[in-house]
């Protein structure tokens, strides 16, 4: 006997970079996570 499982996933995220330091041979960023979400339907 199987069983199905149907569902659907929608997922989004919004980041940031923010430049700290900038040297001739280096570049260093700061990344910042302003928002993950996820939407889940099934059964």
């Amino acid at each position: 006997m199987a069983i199905f499982i149907d569902f659907n996933v929608d997922a989004s995220g919004t980041h940031a970079y923010k430049v700290t330091n900038t040297t001739e041979d280096n570049h260093t960023l700061n990344h910042t996570v302003k928002r993950i979400t996820f939407s889940f339907d099934g059964m």
